[in-house]
């Protein structure tokens, strides 16, 4: 698909809706390390200070035990995204 291991795969479902591809993620939303270690690899190419890492994964970690996998997923993406790390990322 020539995307590289480490990056999202975007698709178009329409013309106002972009899924973004967490099959690689899912897996790992009951585990926050793991799960906060793989998005800043995709989005900061690993470089996470250690304040968003303990940020994002305290926020990841109130969310129930119960909660879908998706949306822990999608925590995860949303707080690292939102950073200034992410929007300072040269």
């Amino acid at each position: 698909n020539g995307v590289a291991e480490n990056q999202y795969t975007l698709q178009r479902l329409g013309a106002d809706v972009i899924f973004i591809d967490t099959t690689a993620e899912t897996p790992l939303a009951a585990d926050s390390e793991a799960l906060v270690n793989k998005v800043a690899d995709k989005l900061l190419a690993g470089q996470i200070s250690a304040t968003l890492k303990a940020q994002t994964k305290t926020q990841i970690e109130l969310s129930p035990a119960t909660t879908a996998a998706a949306t822990r997923v999608a925590d995860a993406i949303y707080l690292i995204a939102a950073s200034p790390e992410f929007a300072l990322q040269r």
